[in-house]
């Protein structure tokens, strides 16, 4: 695995653990919490699957299904995390761009994982 992949994957567990904790302590709901996890997971595992395939974990279409529930889940939260910023005190338009920022990191580095681990479940077929 190159170094870059492995700090890569190492600052990704370390956003995913971030995240739950962030969860826990508003006390989002438990299925939320646990999906959310989940696709975390799923997603970093294949990334890493890429790098390392005897480590995939999954083949064929289980690891085909698993990457889309991950990716649609990303996709569809994204509406559910912006309303949370909501709660800023910026003004109006301080708080369309900071979404917009938000949301543009979030796909910039989330690329990455996605990209490999999309690249590794497909390469199972």
């Amino acid at each position: 695995m190159p170094v870059l992949a492995l700090i890569y994957a190492l600052f990704m567990a370390y956003v995913a653990i971030d995240s739950l904790q962030g969860k826990l302590e508003r006390k989002e709901p438990a299925w939320y919490t646990l999906l959310d996890c989940i696709a975390d997971v799923i997603v970093l595992g294949l990334f890493v699957g890429y790098w390392l395939p005897p480590f995939d974990g999954a083949s064929g279409l289980v690891a085909v299904a698993l990457f889309v529930f991950s990716l649609f889940w990303f996709l569809g939260c994204i509406p559910y995390q912006l309303r949370a910023f909501e709660e800023r005190d910026f003004s109006p338009e301080m708080n369309r761009l900071y979404k917009r920022f938000v949301l543009a990191l979030g796909i910039v580095l989330s690329f990455p994982a996605y990209w490999f681990g999309g690249m590794a479940a497909f390469r199972s077929l």
